[in-house]
């Protein structure tokens, strides 16, 4: 009996050791999964904040999130100047934001653009150092912070004096020497957010031939540049392709390219679309920003901007560009 005993003893070690190891395996290949799952959370966790960071980086727009109380949590560096605030007054909030060391200090500057922001989104205030008036096109958004569940408001707030003066032909260009390939590469860092939101390829093409730089107000062809990108992700659906390119257009001109895989526009309305801001996918036309703004500021330039189909089947369009300007006036022409 003591050997059965012992044998059963034996038996049951051994089971219970089998047991145990099967146990481990299956917690270690858990714990392997699980790990497998939060890395790639991690990972995509990263790539979206990524994505954030470098659009809110290089968004020329000022952005300002408050909470009700009107106190500044974070704002961007386009935002300073609105506050009259110098990066002195701030800390760094993560790439792209600045975090105000006191919160409550331009609290009544918030409540200024809250109170002149209208429906519909275009508002007029007065400088902070005096001086005339700045004009800015704004959106305001509730947001909520789903851990805490506090509320608080995302301000965005677009100069567009520069374009009033555009318009009424009062504007002077400050041109200077401008290389394609950066125009393309800050081009495609901005939208490559929204390209990849929409789940659209945007591509950039710097031809060999296309000269090294030519002479333009850096930041009103950048845009124009923007603002065809822009219209065409919005209106490429998922799958499709955008594509940026710069090449020579003969011995003194650049052209830029912006062809997409959209709907394209119709014929009869190629030569209508750059005649004053209007949608023409609205029903009646709605005026808003638009390619009429960006046909003044090439014309200011001495350039030409057209669309036609693009060989993809989608909408093109071709903005042209002197090399060198040719010293004139560009006012009330």
């Amino acid at each position: 009996m003591v050997v059965a005993a012992a044998c059963a003893l034996g038996a049951s070690l051994i089971l219970a050791h089998f047991v145990r190891r099967r146990l481990v395996e299956r917690f270690t290949r858990a714990l392997d999964d699980m790990r497998r799952v939060l890395d790639g959370a991690n990972a995509e966790l990263s790539r979206e904040r990524a994505r954030l960071e470098t659009l809110v980086e290089c968004i020329p727009d000022a952005l300002v999130i408050a909470n009700l109380r009107g106190e500044v949590l974070f704002c961007n560096a386009a935002a300073l100047p609105l506050f009259s605030a110098s990066r002195e007054d701030m800390m760094s909030g993560g790439k792209g934001l600045l975090q105000p060391r006191d919160p409550s200090r331009w609290r009544m500057r918030v409540q200024e653009v809250l109170k002149a922001h209208t429906s519909c989104g275009v508002m007029e205030m007065p400088a902070v150092a005096g001086g005339p008036p700045t004009s800015f096109r704004t959106t305001v958004s509730m947001l909520a912070d789903p851990v805490m569940g506090d509320f608080g408001v995302l301000i965005l707030l677009r100069d567009q004096t520069s374009e009033s003066l555009i318009v009424s032909d009062q504007f002077q260009l400050l041109p200077a020497a401008v290389q394609p390939a950066s125009v393309l590469r800050r081009t495609a860092r901005l939208f490559q957010p929204m390209a990849d939101e929409k789940g659209v390829r945007l591509e950039t093409s710097l031809a060999d031939g296309a000269p090294s730089s030519f002479e333009a107000d850096e930041r009103l062809v950048e845009r124009v540049i923007h603002h065809l990108v822009a219209n065409a992700i919005k209106f490429t659906p998922r799958g499709g392709l955008v594509l940026i390119e710069a090449d020579a257009a003969g011995p003194d001109r650049l052209e830029f390219v912006v062809a997409d895989t959209g709907p394209g526009i119709p014929e009869a309305h190629r030569a209508a679309v750059f005649e004053k801001p209007r949608r023409l996918d609205a029903d009646p036309p709605t005026p808003g920003f638009g390619l009429a703004l960006c046909a003044r500021i090439i014309k200011l330039h001495q350039g030409e901007i057209c669309v036609q189909p693009a060989k993809t089947g989608g909408a093109q369009f071709v903005v042209r560009l002197p090399l060198t300007r040719i010293a004139k006036e560009v006012t009330n022409t």
